[in-house]
């Protein structure tokens, strides 16, 4: 069974309707930004009714859930469906799978309480996810993942943590302790594909790590900027290369504000051939005979210069969303004094 799941490593996330989406989307965005060999299905709009009002609800429903879902879906019995929900369960656990060890639900509420800020807990969330797929491949039931469970938490991924702490000391350490990983070895499992799983684990926990350390020491990431890619990226270096993903245009306009360190608010017009030569750049188009000039004056329209306001303003929610209010403050466009600057040290931009 392990190895047909290595195979065919579907994973369905569905959103409980209570569960903001667009927490919802920053877990699937680092799922996706970590996983190479599990194809991440999100699922945001999925009909969902509960049977108790009461917040806290037992694990059957959310299974049921889970088990309507595929059978409305016809989804592969081989596939992984989990639920992301903000209410708690009977047995105040932060996640759990069922009988089949093919549906699982993970609380996605009170992780501030243990990791810092409302940004830090889509990492802890991440890695739950990741961490049941992998428990999956080292047991078959229920009974066998309770009994092999370590009641003293070691660090380990198959630590129970009846200690909400311990969750802290498990996915700082993101490890797996030896009896585990001798139970992986005779289990059989692909190297290469566990070793993908490993990776990802590490990756969401530098993640974490990296934005505690530097909301705490005030720490400001470089950035590297590659404009070869089809997709242009913003990697964050020090935050273990976290992505920021910016549209075309909203790539030229920041790489432009930050390439001349800041552009006149009234006079964005001068500004043209600089941002027509980043957005060609971008696009790997060729400087003459093209047609988006049309295109890049109608941002820097000095009649209703809105368009460009509202560019700006949704490069700063996307910087915000990911990094959280006090992390992306050196990253923000800011109107200092009729200049849209980036107030972010040059020794701090990498452009390839």
């Amino acid at each position: 069974m392990a190895t047909f799941k290595e195979k065919n490593l579907n994973v369905h996330i569905l959103r409980s309707p209570e569960y903001s989406i667009e927490d919802f989307k920053e877990v699937i965005n680092l799922l996706k930004s970590y996983t190479n060999s599990i194809q991440i299905i999100p699922h945001p709009n999925v009909t969902i009714k509960y049977n108790e009002i009461d917040e806290v609800k037992s694990r059957e429903e959310y299974f049921q859930i889970c088990n309507e879902f595929r059978n409305r879906k016809k989804i592969h019995e081989n596939d992984y469906v989990f639920l992301l929900t903000e209410y708690g369960n009977t047995k105040d656990y932060f996640g759990w799978t069922d009988e089949s060890l093919g549906n699982y639900f993970i609380q996605t509420s009170q992780w501030e309480r243990y990791f810092n800020s409302e940004i830090n807990k889509h990492f802890p969330i991440s890695y739950e996810v990741v961490s049941w797929i992998l428990r999956s491949l080292m047991y078959d039931t229920q009974e066998e993942l309770s009994e092999h469970a370590h009641q003293r938490a070691r660090g380990c991924v198959m630590d129970f943590c009846d200690e909400k702490e311990d969750i802290i000391l498990k996915m700082r350490t993101g490890d797996v302790c030896n009896d585990c990983l001798k139970r992986i070895s005779d289990r059989g499992v692909n190297q290469a594909f566990l070793g993908n799983i490993f990776k990802t684990m590490e990756s969401i926990r530098k993640g974490l790590m990296y934005r505690e350390r530097n909301e705490i020491l005030g720490m400001v990431s470089p950035i590297r900027i590659n404009l070869r890619l089809d997709n242009p990226k913003f990697v964050f270096t020090e935050m273990n290369n976290l992505e920021l993903k910016l549209d075309t245009a909203q790539t030229a306009i920041y790489l432009t504000i930050i390439e001349l360190d800041g552009l006149k608010t009234k006079c964005l017009a001068d500004y043209e051939d600089e941002l027509l030569k980043n957005y060609l750049l971008i696009k790997h188009e060729p400087v003459f005979g093209n047609p988006y000039r049309p295109t890049v004056k109608e941002w820097i329209n000095p009649i209703n210069t809105s368009l460009f306001t509202q560019k700006v303003s949704k490069i700063n929610k996307k910087i915000k969303d990911l990094l959280g209010d006090k992390l992306a403050t050196p990253y923000l466009i800011l109107n200092e004094k009729g200049k849209y600057k980036v107030n972010l040290s040059q020794n701090k931009v990498h452009i390839e």
